[in-house]
């Protein structure tokens, strides 16, 4: 396999999880904001910008599922970076799994676990505004079911200027015991 320009490692829902943050989402005023798409909804663990050789990448991921468990994920909560009050991203959070999200972007990640912070992006705005009502729409306990994280994802990922288009290179089994 050969190199990627821009690529990241992602839990990708599945189809009923995307299904409610979307009918979530509609009660949301995204006045000055640009809506993340579907096809964009995802949990990164780690931005691995340019992948040389995509086989080490994806032989790197693998065998790091092979020692993880699958665990349960469930989305809930809402915030902005680098901060409500001066955002440029808009997202969904964590609400069940965000330990174990964490620690697998810990052993994935050259940062720390106190780096990483699992969220949805679900809008951007190229200049940084006040979220606090965007963020207090979004905000719920609980956002769709919670499912099992059994499989992380190698991402490529194009930028255009209609938003980036992603395309999974491979998808790794999460297959040992906790």
């Amino acid at each position: 396999m050969t190199g990627i320009p821009r690529a990241f490692v992602a839990v990708v829902p599945p189809p009923a999880v995307l299904d409610a943050v979307e009918a979530h989402l509609r009660a949301a005023s995204f006045a000055g904001w640009r809506e993340s798409r579907r096809q964009q909804w995802h949990l990164t663990l780690e931005f691995l910008g340019r992948v040389d050789d995509a086989d080490d990448e994806v032989e790197r991921l693998a065998t790091i599922g092979a020692g993880l468990a699958p665990f349960v994920v469930r989305l809930g909560g809402a915030g902005a970076f680098p901060d409500v009050r001066n955002a440029s991203v808009a997202w969904l959070g964590v609400a069940e799994g965000a330990r174990e999200l964490g620690g697998f972007a810990t052993l994935v990640r050259s940062l720390g676990a106190d780096r990483f912070h699992p969220h949805l992006t679900v809008a951007r705005t190229s200049r940084r505004r006040d979220a606090t009502t965007l963020v207090a729409t979004l905000d719920a306990p609980t956002v769709g079911p919670s499912w099992e994280v059994d499989a992380v994802e190698l991402i490529a990922s194009d930028t255009h200027p209609s938003g980036a288009r992603s395309t999974t290179i491979a998808r790794l089994s999460l297959s040992g015991a906790h």
